[in-house]
């Protein structure tokens, strides 16, 4: 098995509005656009993922999975 990066930050939606006030879920949502927008300078697009918690017992299964067709 390969190693595994901590590549990405994913944050749970009900997270930001059960922990962040309302000036701070418009900052980070400002942060957002800011790097979205660069990203389009660059002609990248916005990806979209399927996300799998590593504390569930069937994330091997899948990471081993996903390795198979890289």
């Amino acid at each position: 098995m390969t190693k595994i990066y901590n590549k990405y930050l994913v944050i749970k939606r009900a997270d930001i509005d059960n922990y962040l006030n309302y000036e701070e879920i418009h900052k980070l949502y400002d942060l957002v656009d800011i790097i979205d927008n660069q990203r389009n300078k660059f002609n990248k697009s916005r990806n979209q993922y399927f996300v799998i918690n590593q504390d569930e017992p069937y994330a091997n299964i899948v990471h081993e999975l996903i390795e198979l067709f890289n």
